[in-house]
């Protein structure tokens, strides 16, 4: 018997994360529960990746093209993923940030592009 099953009457909140493949596991999971709803993460879309990038970066005068798409590519509409490429792009000076505006250096773009594909192989 499962804790929704055993406290119908209190008001409870649980949320459970899982990767898709728990539903290849376990294709039936949850079904037929009363108490029980699916809410299904994907991955964003390029526009929405876009976007995110946009209002991270928003003090940026300008973001190269480059650097969206090293972005965007990267993090595979994964909105963490988009976050954290962004801090390793400060980390390595790509991106420099400061209160009223933040600076991006174009040159070093391709350099860090090589890094991550380094990584990517370890």
């Amino acid at each position: 018997m499962s804790l929704g099953e055993q406290t119908p009457q209190i008001p409870l909140l649980i949320v459970c994360a899982a990767r898709y493949n728990l539903f290849e596991r376990r294709p039936y999971w949850g079904e037929g529960k009363a108490f029980h709803t699916l809410l299904e993460l994907r991955p964003l879309t390029k526009r929405e990746s876009w976007q995110l990038v946009a209002e991270i970066l928003k003090l940026a005068d300008e973001i190269p093209i480059e650097l969206r798409e090293l972005i965007i590519t990267g993090a595979e509409g994964n909105p963490f993923y988009v976050e954290e490429l962004i801090k390793r792009l400060i980390e390595d000076g790509v991106i420099i940030p400061d209160e009223e505006t933040w600076q991006i250096e174009p040159q070093r773009i391709k350099e860090v592009d090589l890094m991550f594909m380094l990584d990517l192989i370890e």
